[in-house]
């Protein structure tokens, strides 16, 4: 394109800029295909992914295979590889670093990678051991997860509360990702319930999701229990770019700090929307996703409005658009 990394990073007319990253639900089989046949850096990522997993990642994204993409210890690599290596294509053709990030539940580990708290190889152990822990933690009980927009967040957190009362089983929102849109998570015929009331209720829109297991809820506990003992033994660096994280959306420079978050994750809500909201009122007002899909640049329209411009990166024409969008062009 003609663009340095130099002229970038000296043009006084930059947009300040965010860089979020997708999580588990984003994937999709072929992403990043049309990425790849330009720009090696897509596949090398995958390779590195794939020499560290001992499967062919890139071929398992590629290929509707039944059952692969799927399945959450497969889902979480491949996603967490996905944003890298998308990342990496960003910076080849003369794209700077972000003054600010966060990621949605998985998505944040690709924003500690890029914030270099971790490097990619340690981040593609911890998701695959991540997933398959939380496989294991209810590989004998049913959960799912469901979307509910339209339906006040108060209103659908006391469904919850009530649900889980009278059945004596776990089911609570797992994601406040907008004012009107939450993700309820738990055990099957308790998240059904809620999810039929929901309805009742008026909500808009109630629809189950394509997730392997019911994250951020109290079934994800044992899996934290044994993730911690995993991650207590990984070597973290202080953030060199901010990181806002899930659990309480805030900005922790602590390895150790960051460490706890990461395992209270695991059965915490994700709490977006003030994870937006905090970005946001630091001046930040142009947000890239990095990542297949355009999940949370959807989502980022329907917390900021027009106070915000969000664009979802992962294709030539968007990196592209993007980059000449953040020069001030």
């Amino acid at each position: 394109m003609g663009i340095s990394i130099n002229n970038f990073l000296s043009n006084p007319d930059m947009i300040r800029f965010c860089m979020i990253f997708p999580g588990q639900g984003s994937q999709s089989v072929g992403m990043l295909s049309e990425l790849s046949k330009r720009y090696p850096e897509v596949q090398e990522t995958f390779w590195e992914s794939s020499n560290i997993l001992g499967y062919d990642l890139w071929k398992t994204t590629q290929k509707r295979i039944v059952g692969k993409l799927e399945k959450t210890s497969i889902v979480q690599p491949a996603i967490l590889s996905s944003s890298i290596a998308i990342l990496r294509v960003w910076k080849k053709i003369g794209g700077g670093m972000p003054g600010i990030m966060a990621g949605h539940s998985l998505g944040e580990y690709s924003a500690l990678v890029s914030s270099e708290v971790i490097d990619f190889k340690t981040a593609v152990r911890l998701v695959e051991l991540r997933g398959k822990l939380m496989e294991e933690s209810v590989r004998y009980t049913n959960g799912e997860m469901y979307a509910v927009i339209g339906l006040n967040v108060r209103k659908v957190s006391r469904l919850c509360e009530e649900i889980s009362k009278s059945y004596t089983k776990t089911v609570s929102i797992a994601s406040f990702n907008s004012d009107r849109q939450v993700v309820v998570s738990g055990q099957t015929e308790c998240v059904r319930k809620v999810a039929d009331l929901c309805k009742k209720y008026g909500a808009k829109l109630v629809q189950k999701l394509s997730i392997g297991v019911p994250s951020h809820c109290a079934l994800m506990k044992p899996a934290a229990r044994k993730f911690k003992k995993i991650i207590e033994k990984v070597g973290f660096k202080i953030p060199k770019i901010a990181v806002v994280n899930n659990v309480d959306a805030t900005i922790e420079y602590s390895p150790n700090k960051i460490k706890e978050s990461l395992i209270k994750q695991m059965y915490s809500p994700v709490k977006w929307k003030k994870t937006i909201d905090l970005i946001s009122e630091k001046g930040y007002i142009c947000f890239l996703e990095i990542g297949p899909g355009s999940v949370l640049t959807k989502l980022n329209r329907r917390i900021l409005g027009k106070r915000c411009d969000s664009f979802a990166v992962n294709d030539i024409d968007s990196i592209r658009s993007s980059l000449i969008k953040i020069k001030g062009g």
